[in-house]
């Protein structure tokens, strides 16, 4: 009998709009523009609930998904990369983005605003 190998599943997802939606079906506008990839590039966090993983599933031939992986200390300082918090290799780290709210207490109400900026903009499209 063959043995079952573990997999650690992990909670978020880095998800990137590789390829235009133009020239594509609507539903498939829709479902990008409703996982606020907007621009060639662009990289947003998702949970990985079985929603969000359909609508993942709908757009596989437009999007690069990669598991995103917490890093409490940051050993890679050599990159030169300040501010920059979630890498290429999906790793985010933690340590780096504490330091920076610390250093940048103003950052916490620009956060503030955006996250009322997404309720507000929730509401309105219901």
């Amino acid at each position: 009998m063959a043995s079952r190998a573990r997999t650690l599943v992990h909670k978020l997802h880095a998800v990137s709009l590789i390829k235009s939606a133009i020239g594509q079906p609507w539903w498939e506008k829709r479902t990008v523009k409703f996982l606020g990839l907007n621009k060639l590039h662009k990289t947003v966090i998702l949970k990985n609930t079985d929603t969000i993983n359909g609508q993942l599933q709908a757009i596989k031939h437009l999007i690069d998904v990669k598991p995103v992986e917490i890093v409490e200390e940051d050993t890679d300082k050599t990159s030169g990369e300040d501010g920059v918090f979630l890498r290429e290799n999906g790793q985010f780290h933690l340590s780096t983005f504490q330091d920076y709210m610390k250093n940048n207490p103003r950052m916490e109400k620009v956060l503030q605003r955006r996250r009322k900026q997404v309720v507000w903009e929730r509401k309105r499209r219901r």
